[in-house]
């Protein structure tokens, strides 16, 4: 929570006391120090964490060298639509991302007879597409107040409305698709 927090703490605070390009070195820097840590701690996810430290440098250097919040920014807008119709696109596969996200939701419990239920990956989909979905529209949202915010009106309206709705969204997901199975999966086995 603090690795996600803090760049935008930075960010604010360093806008404030010395302008944009040093925000947006500062909050760079603590995104790569957020980053390095959870390597270090080993909650890494290999290539992914490379992956993302990359995106954090390029990020941080294309909006420093241009001046330009809305490039800074910009970056991460068009990532999260990328990654949002990646996503989507799996809801109409065999294995839809969901799927393999949905046993660690309950716990793991899941037996071989519901995960190979149609019901199952019907679920999976739905989850998968309203999650995409709804990312792909707080994106539009976020790139459309890009055009017309300076760089604090938009982070303040991405952290009060955008991470809010994307954890309602989440919450709404994971409470629909933990009751779906359960009610799939039925009573559980009492132990012998």
């Amino acid at each position: 929570m603090v690795g996600s927090v803090a760049p935008v703490v930075v960010f604010l605070l360093a806008d404030a006391a010395w302008g944009l390009i040093p925000a947006m070195l500062g909050s760079t820097a603590a995104a790569v120090v957020a980053a390095l840590a959870r390597l270090r701690g080993g909650r890494g996810v290999g290539w992914l964490s490379l992956a993302l430290l990359g995106y954090v440098l390029i990020r941080g250097a294309a909006g420093a060298l241009t001046g330009s919040h809305q490039v800074f920014f910009g970056i991460s807008v068009a990532a999260s639509m990328t990654v949002a119709a990646a996503v989507l696109a799996t809801a109409f596969t065999s294995t839809p991302l969901a799927s393999q996200l949905l046993p660690i939701l309950v716990g793991g419990r899941l037996r071989p007879d519901t995960v190979a239920h149609p019901t199952y990956r019907r679920i999976s989909a739905q989850v998968t597409a309203l999650w995409a979905a709804s990312e792909m529209a707080v994106s539009g949202v976020e790139a459309w107040h890009l055009r017309h915010a300076d760089a604090v009106e938009f982070v303040a309206t991405r952290a009060l409305l955008g991470w809010p709705t994307m954890a309602t969204v989440i919450f709404i997901c994971a409470f629909y698709a933990r009751f779906r199975i359960e009610w799939l999966q039925g009573p559980p086995t009492p132990p012998r």
